[in-house]
């Protein structure tokens, strides 16, 4: 059984769970519609839920969309910015992704890919 301060915390980050759901699939339709910079305010949002609950995971991923949105405008040093973040996370915890990242960087950068 449960104590009642552990129900709350548990009801807390669950409803902080939906709500990054939802952001989620809200700033995919914003994007795929092309409104870039509504999708960036989506994406803010995601990335405080993500640090408010402890997801790193889905931090990395809003911080990795919002650099290829800023990056859809025109602000690379935004989208280089937001990218650095996202491989920081990606790295700490393993994630695939970090590959990724790390190519797109070096491209923006133009580094060579060895």
């Amino acid at each position: 059984m449960t104590s009642a301060p552990q129900r709350k915390r548990n009801k807390k980050w669950i409803i902080a769970a939906l709500v990054a759901v939802i952001l989620f699939l809200g700033d995919v339709a914003v994007e795929a519609l092309g409104e870039t910079r509504k999708a960036i305010e989506f994406y803010e949002r995601r990335i405080e839920i993500a640090r408010e609950i402890g997801d790193r995971r889905g931090e990395g991923n809003a911080l990795w969309n919002m650099s290829l949105s800023f990056d859809k405008l025109g602000e690379r040093a935004r989208a280089i910015e937001y990218a650095e973040a996202a491989l920081r996370i990606f790295e700490e915890i393993e994630s695939p992704h970090a590959e990724k990242v790390r190519n797109q960087l070096a491209e923006w950068r133009g580094e060579s890919q060895q």
